[in-house]
């Protein structure tokens, strides 16, 4: 009699933890979906996914579909806390590694290809990670190129 308390107890457990899993992985499909939406966009990438511990979207070979400015990453990673989900801020930290930014000064007839996020931003950087990024500026009269750059940006509650 226990016995079978106990045996319908954890078949019960089970069934509860099976269901719990399905929600959660259709959620994050949800998620992941909509997120991949409003990034196509904007930008190319070769793939994204959405990681739970710790919550993060990671995109890869990340590129403008504009010329110019061109940007291209090939990894930015994009994480936040679980309790910042339920701040009307949302703070980020972003972590961009090897970028290239591409700025060629544009006349009157180039300006109708202006870079524009499709989409609003629902949060705010917290922090900004920068590692091996690049830098070309090609203007009238000169030309600018930084390479190796390593800059983190901190937000200041001021």
């Amino acid at each position: 009699m226990k016995r079978n308390k106990r045996l319908r107890s954890l078949i019960l457990f089970l069934l509860l933890l099976a269901v719990l899993c399905g929600a959660g992985l259709g959620l994050r499909a949800f998620i992941l979906h909509r997120i991949k939406s409003a990034v196509q966009a904007s930008v190319n990438y070769s793939k994204i996914h959405l990681s739970a511990v710790p919550p993060a979207v990671v995109i890869e070979d990340v590129r403008t579909t504009t010329s110019s400015p061109f940007f291209s990453a090939s990894r930015i990673e994009v994480r936040f806390s679980y309790l910042t989900l339920l701040n009307r801020e949302k703070p980020v930290k972003v972590v961009i590694e090897q970028p290239v930014l591409r700025i060629y000064e544009s006349g009157p007839a180039q300006a109708k290809g202006k870079f524009k996020l499709g989409f609003p931003l629902p949060f705010s950087i917290e922090k900004g990670i920068v590692s091996g990024g690049e830098i070309y500026y090609w203007g009238k009269g000169a030309s600018y190129s930084a390479k190796g750059i390593k800059a983190v940006f901190r937000q200041r509650k001021d």
